[in-house]
C-alpha cells in the first residue's frame, strides 16, 4: 500500500484538512491557495459554490471573530516587542572580573531556558537566568549584542530591536582610595592627601 504524504499548514501547523478548526483559518486558506492551489481547489471549490446552512454561518462567523481577536493580540504583542528595549549591564565584580546581565528578553517569544544553553555554549562560559535576566561571566557586551539581534531575526522574524550597553561600576574601596590618593601624591598629581574617614587635607 502506497503511503499518503499529509501536508501541513505553514500558518497554523495542522494538516490542511482541519485549517478551517482553528483561529487563523483566513490566513491558511489563502497561503494554502497560494503555495498549493490544486490542493486548494479539492478542498473549497465545491464547498465555495454551495450554500452554507445557518449553523454553518454561525460557526463562521464565531471563528471569525476569533481570529480577530487573534489578529488584535499578535499586533499588541508585536508593538510590545518593538517598542521594548534590551539592556546590556556590564558588572564590575573587581578590578579585572566582570560579569553581564541581559534585561528585557522575556517579553519576545524565546524560551529564556534554551537561550541561556545557547549563550554558555557561544561563549563558552556559565549562563543562568535570575529574575528573568539572563547573567554571564566574562567582558562579553559587544560579542553578546551581535549574537543577540542574530537571534531575534533569526528565531523571532525581528529586526531593529533597541539594545542599550551600560557599565554598572564598581564602588572603591578605603584602601584602593588611598592607593590612588598616595599614587597621586606620588607622581606629582594632586596637592590632596588621602585620610581614612574620607577626609581630605591640604598638603
Amino acid at each position: 500500500m502506497a503511503l499518503v504524504e499529509t501536508l501541513y499548514c505553514k500558518i497554523c501547523t495542522f494538516p490542511v484538512d482541519f485549517c478551517d478548526y482553528n483561529k487563523k483559518a483566513t490566513k491558511c486558506k489563502a497561503w494554502l491557495e497560494e503555495n498549493h492551489p490544486a490542493k486548494y481547489q479539492e478542498l473549497y471549490s465545491n464547498k465555495e459554490n454551495e450554500d452554507v446552512d445557518e449553523k454553518t454561518k454561525k460557526v463562521e462567523e464565531s471563528l471569525k471573530k476569533m481570529e480577530l481577536r487573534q489578529e488584535k493580540k499578535d499586533k499588541k504583542e508585536l508593538e510590545d516587542q518593538q517598542n521594548s528595549k534590551i539592556i546590556i549591564k556590564t558588572i564590575e565584580r573587581t578590578k579585572r572580573k566582570r560579569s553581564i546581565e541581559i534585561q528585557g528578553l522575556e517579553v519576545f517569544p524565546l524560551n529564556l531556558k534554551k537561550l541561556s544553553k545557547k549563550f554558555s555554549n557561544k561563549f563558552a562560559t556559565g549562563c543562568s537566568i535570575v529574575d528573568n535576566k539572563l547573567v554571564l561571566q566574562g567582558d562579553l557586551a559587544d560579542d553578546i549584542e551581535i549574537f543577540i539581534n542574530q537571534l531575534l531575526k533569526e528565531e523571532a522574524g525581528l529586526d531593529d530591536i533597541k539594545v542599550e550597553k551600560v557599565v554598572a561600576k564598581r564602588k572603591k574601596t578605603e584602601e584602593e582610595l588611598a592607593a590612588e590618593a598616595a599614587a597621586a601624591i606620588a607622581n606629582g598629581t594632586s596637592t590632596a592627601k588621602y585620610v581614612k574617614g574620607d577626609e581630605n587635607k591640604k598638603a
